[in-house]
């Protein structure tokens, strides 16, 4: 028979799962929000129709945006729920990794797999990187930084790669492009930001959410681009 104390912490378990896929649902229409064209004419299509959501392929900046404000989402509810081993992280930090984790993408794009000739482009990339930072006055921060991230000596540097995986399952997610993954969702601790995120509470949880979807696609069944429903009662009469 359930104690009291046993019911309380099963109801508190069961709101917070609530409150972990509200948060998922809201990031999903976030994504979605930043399909909208900001430089358009009354009347013009909003953003892409959601029709064609599944051939929409991701820019660097994309990425990283949508890393950027999953990040920072994850924190706040850190700081709500207080979650402090994440809402002390450095969020200045934090950002700053984020802006330059895929900054040699620009020079050779990214791959679903990579061998060791995309290896031998990226690190070289990575050294032009470095070299045309060198003789900026801020050169020396972000190359200590760049290196932080890629060794994952921090705290910051690991949360961040968990968050540079779970926005790669998000878009996945959105986009119901799940065939394209090379990830072994049934082998979870094969994926490196995926072992990176049980070390922070509130991204554990996350997590396991999204590992249970791309376990089992089928059990996403919801038209993730909904703000396509709340964009028409902003059409003006025709």
């Amino acid at each position: 028979m359930y104690s009291e104390s046993t019911n309380q912490k099963q109801y508190e378990r069961n709101e917070m799962r609530k409150q972990d896929i509200m948060f998922i649902r809201n990031f999903l229409k976030q994504m979605d929000q930043t399909r909208v064209l900001r430089w358009r004419h009354a009347g013009e299509p909003s953003f892409i129709d959601s029709q064609e959501v599944a051939s929409m392929n991701e820019t660097v900046g994309e990425h990283i945006g949508q890393m950027l404000v999953l990040a920072t989402g994850v924190l706040l509810k850190a700081r709500t729920e207080g979650d402090k081993q994440v809402a002390t992280l450095d969020l200045l930090k934090i950002n700053i990794m984020i802006e330059l984790h895929d900054l040699e993408e620009t020079l050779v794009g990214d791959a679903r797999t990579k061998d060791e000739t995309y290896y031998g482009h990226e690190e070289r990339a990575q050294e032009t990187v470095a070299a045309s930072m060198h003789n900026t006055n801020i050169g020396e921060e972000i190359n200590a930084n760049l290196v932080e991230y890629r060794t994952k000596a921090s705290p910051e540097a690991r949360f961040v790669k968990a968050i540079d995986e779970l926005q790669a399952w998000l878009y996945l997610i959105y986009t119901k492009r799940f065939s394209e993954s090379t990830r072994d969702f049934q082998n979870p601790e094969t994926i490196a930001g995926y072992t990176y995120a049980l070390e922070f509470p509130t991204l554990e949880r996350l997590a396991a959410i999204l590992l249970k979807i791309m376990q089992n696609p089928k059990l996403f069944k919801t038209d993730v681009p909904e703000m396509h429903l709340i964009q028409e009662q902003y059409k003006p009469e025709q």
